[in-house]
């Protein structure tokens, strides 16, 4: 009895941590914003990130990650055009951008960070997915703030790598002391 489950409990260790490791196949956004910014995280496979910045022409070649440092310079430079903005066919330009490995390193996250726009309806544009070949599974769950539900949530797929992301009031900005 106590063998059956010492087996369990390691199986299920096992599935738990598998379960957590990232699918090559699926990118993910996440959103944040405060009174000022709006910040755009894109964790991409490593495979799938080199082969967006050119580095590989198959987007299953992974690459080391001690040779990260080696391919910054190529992640920096698609880091700007991976995700456009834009509110009322007006485009929104990141102040600051940057390309990093996670810290499992897994995969490669852009940030990019806008200014906040005074509208609550931010149209999100993510052509790559549409460069990605055939039949590759490439979607986008995006959560707006921690605390996403269903209604909040946007799935991207190379037919529909467009939509719109509603931000709800900006926080408030945090108050000064005199």
């Amino acid at each position: 009895m106590l063998r059956r489950l010492a087996l369990v409990l390691f199986a299920c260790t096992c599935l738990s941590s598998t379960a957590r490791a990232h699918d090559p196949f699926l990118a993910e956004i996440e959103t944040g914003s405060t009174a000022d910014t709006l910040v755009l995280r894109v964790l991409l496979a490593r495979s799938v990130a080199a082969h967006l910045a050119g580095l590989t022409p198959n987007p299953r070649v992974y690459f080391a990650p001690a040779d990260f440092a080696a391919r910054q310079a190529n992640f920096d430079r698609i880091a700007k055009g991976l995700c456009l903005m834009s509110v009322n066919d007006r485009p929104l330009e990141p102040k600051k951008t940057e390309a990093a490995l996670s810290r499992d390193k897994e995969e490669v996250v852009f940030t990019l960070t806008y200014p906040r726009p005074a509208a609550t309806k931010v149209l999100l544009e993510c052509g790559w997915l549409s460069r990605l070949p055939q039949g590759y599974a490439a979607s986008a769950p995006i959560r707006v703030g921690s605390r996403a539900t269903a209604t909040d949530s946007l799935r991207l797929t190379a037919e529909n790598p467009s939509g719109y992301l509603h931000l709800g009031s900006a926080p408030a900005p945090a108050a000064s002391t005199p």
